[in-house]
């Protein structure tokens, strides 16, 4: 007895550090009383002032199923927690926790179990790809990357490509000609030295136009100003502002990165709902996205970036345009309920007796 208050105790001290606890005693009423299909969503293990795999993935998809399902309600679950209420489990990203043998028990009262792989191994301790035990558990994946889905046929695993959500609201409201503009670029410091190629090339460009440029990063570095380059620190209270008073996104996902090429599409996401004209060298759920010439512009060369860079810097009604594209598609494509649907639709595929990719 004293031992299941001991972890209950621990539960809840998980639970207040990690989550609002309104948003959380709101899922807790709606699972509680629904008689629907429960779906659970986890394991969280970030809190609130981190974006990641929850706010990019597991809330909005949680919250998105919870208002516009007919047949599902979901719910979240942390490590502490017990699986056996949820018939079916998406297991997000980190495995580090997983029980192998209990979800084989899982597997053999028929409940549905997948792996929402993200890019793993990032931020994990445990390589999915390493993880045979646990992928004999799984009845499908869900993938954000194209360089996925060869796993899953080599391993006869049913998918389902699904992207990430739109998460910010705030945009660019006027694209008016400028005597400066700023380019924007979000991310973690460690993968910011591929950018600095973009520095001389952003320095002739200003020479060459006559318009100041800037080029700031948000990033998790003390903020500072030097030359041309300004670093703000991010934090969640403003890193959809710093994108809405941009006027100009840069993405760089070097070509010969097999980990950088499986990254989501996520970034590209949140820069094209703010409105934001692109450049960029896309990884391959990139593509999927982007159009180029229409919604953003590809950039492979030192001469791609100085040519579309250009255009964009000269011209106010291209990054209108370009910029506008952008969030129309992402709005159309990336809304909450759409990304909703696809997972619900692949829970119900398979749920039928012969699930197949």
């Amino acid at each position: 007895m004293i031992d299941k208050f001991i972890v209950w105790l621990k539960r809840l001290k998980t639970i207040y550090l990690l989550v609002d606890l309104k948003w959380f005693i709101r899922l807790r009423i709606i699972n509680l009383f629904s008689k629907k299909v429960k779906v659970g969503f986890g394991p969280v293990y970030t809190d609130e002032s981190i974006l990641g795999d929850r706010k990019f993935r597991i809330d909005p998809i949680v919250d998105a199923i919870n208002k516009y399902s007919k047949i599902y309600v979901a719910d979240i679950f942390t490590k502490l927690d017990s699986l056996e209420g949820f018939d079916i489990i998406v297991i997000v990203k980190n495995l580090d926790s997983i029980d192998y043998q209990q979800l084989a028990i899982l597997r053999s009262k028929g409940k549905i179990i997948l792996y929402d792989i993200i890019d793993n191994p990032a931020g994990c301790v445990k390589d999915f790809f390493l993880e045979p035990n646990f992928v004999q558990q799984l009845t499908g994946m869900i993938l954000l990357s194209p360089l996925d889905m060869k796993f899953c046929k080599d391993h006869a695993l049913p998918y389902r490509l699904i992207e990430c959500p739109v998460t910010n609201s705030k945009f660019i409201a006027n694209y008016e000609n400028k005597t400066s503009l700023r380019l924007v670029w979000q991310g973690y410091s460690g993968n910011m030295d591929v950018m600095e190629r973009l520095h001389p090339i952003l320095e002739d460009i200003s020479k060459q136009t006559g318009i100041k440029l800037e080029l700031v990063y948000h990033t998790n570095r003390p903020s500072g100003k030097k030359g041309m380059v300004e670093y703000i620190r991010w934090r969640t209270e403003d890193w959809e502002e710093v994108l809405a008073n941009a006027d100009i996104g840069v993405v760089i996902k070097p070509l010969d990165d097999f980990h950088q090429q499986r990254k989501p599409s996520n970034k590209l996401i949140t820069f094209m709902v703010a409105g934001l004209p692109i450049v960029c060298t896309p990884c391959e759920a990139d593509k999927l996205l982007m159009k180029h010439g229409e919604n953003g512009f590809f950039a492979y060369s030192d001469e791609d970036w100085t040519s579309y860079l250009t255009l964009l810097v000269q011209d106010s009604y291209l990054r209108k345009t370009i910029g506008q594209n952008a969030r129309k598609t992402v709005l159309a494509r990336n809304n909450p309920k759409v990304i909703a649907e696809q997972y619900t639709s692949f829970f119900e595929e398979l749920s039928e007796p012969k699930a197949h990719i």
